[in-house]
Order: C-alpha cells, then sequence, then structure tokens
C-alpha cells in the first residue's frame, strides 16, 4: 500500500541480510607451518640453525561495499623451534652446572682449556623454543570479484600485506663445552615484530569457503636470554596456510 516500503532482509541480500554502506564482516579460521630461518641481529642469531614454525589463529574480515578488499585483524598462537650450530661457542654468564679442576700455576684444566671467572662459562646451543601470542592488522584483496560468503561462486585469489606484534615466552637449552653431558636452560620473556605478505587461493563450499596459501614475512625479536651478549633475532620465515572462512 502506498506508504509502505519492502523489507531490507528481501531483494539480492538473501539470507545474510543487508549490507547497508558498508560491506558484511566474516570469520576465518587458519593454520599455519613452514620454515624459520634467523639471518642476523646478534651473535645468539649466528648460532641457530633455521627451524620449524607451527601455529593457527583466527581472522575477522571488514569488508568494503563491493565487497572485493577487506580490512583484517588477525590474532593468533605460533611454536617455533630452531636447533642450534653445534660448532659455535658463546661464553655466557651463567653458573657453572659442575665443578671444573684447575691447575693453579697455569690456570687451565688437564685438558689445557681456558677457564673463565666465576659466572662465566663456555657453551653450544642445543635448541631454542619460542612460544607467542600473535596480533595483527592487515588489508586483503580479491582478484576475480565478490569474496564474501554467498557472493563467491567460483575459485577466487587473495593478495594481501599486515604487519602487528608478538609476546610470548623462550628457552634456549645450553651445553658447557667443559661437561658435554650437562645442560642449562635458559627462559625468558621476548617481544617481536612483524611485516607479512600472503597469496591464497579459494574454493567456495557451500555455506564455508576453503582457503589455502603460502605466507612470507620478516620479523624482528628482542631477547635477553644469553647476556652478555646480544640477543636479537631477524627471522625469514616461510608459512604454508589452509584456513575456512565463514
Amino acid at each position: 500500500p502506498p506508504g509502505t516500503y519492502g523489507s531490507p532482509w528481501c531483494g539480492d541480500h538473501g539470507c545474510n541480510g543487508p549490507v547497508g554502506k558498508n560491506g558484511p564482516i566474516t570469520y576465518e579460521i587458519y593454520a599455519i607451518n613452514g620454515v624459520s630461518m634467523p639471518v642476523g641481529g646478534s651473535e645468539f642469531s649466528a648460532a641457530l640453525k633455521t627451524g620449524w614454525e607451527t601455529g593457527g589463529g583466527a581472522r575477522t574480515l571488514w569488508f568494503n561495499p563491493s565487497r572485493d578488499s577487506a580490512w583484517v585483524f588477525d590474532l593468533g598462537i605460533l611454536y617455533t623451534y630452531n636447533l642450534g650450530q653445534g660448532d659455535r661457542s658463546l661464553t655466557v654468564a651463567t653458573p657453572r652446572t659442575a665443578p671444573i679442576v684447575v691447575d693453579p700455576f697455569t690456570g687451565q684444566t688437564s685438558g689445557g682449556e681456558r677457564v673463565f671467572p666465576d659466572g662465566l662459562a663456555v657453551y653450544s646451543i642445543r635448541g631454542l623454543n619460542r612460544t607467542n601470542f600473535s596480533f595483527g592488522l592487515g588489508k586483503d584483496w580479491w582478484l576475480r570479484g565478490p569474496a564474501d560468503v554467498g557472493s563467491e561462486q567460483t575459485h577466487n585469489v587473495r593478495v594481501g600485506s599486515d604487519f602487528g606484534g608478538r609476546w610470548g615466552t623462550a628457552s634456549v637449552d645450553l651445553v658447557p663445552r667443559l661437561d658435554p653431558a650437562n645442560y642449562l636452560s635458559r627462559s625468558g620473556i621476548i617481544h617481536s615484530f612483524y611485516i607479512g605478505m600472503h597469496l591464497d587461493g579459494e574454493k567456495p563450499m557451500g555455506s564455508w569457503i576453503l582457503t589455502y596459501g603460502v605466507r612470507a614475512e620478516w620479523a624482528y625479536t628482542w631477547t635477553n636470554l644469553i647476556p652478555p651478549n646480544g640477543g636479537d633475532i631477524h627471522d625469514i620465515n616461510i608459512l604454508f596456510s589452509v584456513g575456512a572462512r565463514f
């Protein structure tokens, strides 16, 4: 009748309802796995081998009205493990792990090794464990049209970039050069900053969308696990991802 108007739930909005002047908000869960390569930053970083990184998380995507780009807020959990370079030695300020018999005249052990003052000892790194809570902000673009659930009808391609921070804990296992049957574990709080880029394929699966792709990122981590040595770590991470968007 005159003066009435059609329901906003009708028309081309479907069961998702109206989008208003902005696009829809959707959600995504994901898992990632790949390699983590220390490439510099300190003596600590130089004593580490390429390691493995795994984790997962959830994203909130805030689409534009045309639904072909979105701001992304990301929360996740990451675990990274690196073996140490067994042939590299570091002088670390830690208590000794076992008594050492020293010649009082030469100041050396029976094997001729140099003895450092109390509180300093020579170690190699067995391995480094890092567990981080990650949070980031980014922007994604879809190359083959609208990408929200209900609009995406065929395979699509997504590219994006993001940046953010990480906070967590780390522990390093140190092997004494003069007592290789023993080891010392040091742990502490770590902080990180990262910048990343990703390329994903997408396949509509009815009420959800399958995502899969590859991600590259640079990360800088601050640590103080092996004083008086510098503990900062530059990482290049190459990760593969799989997820689902709703």
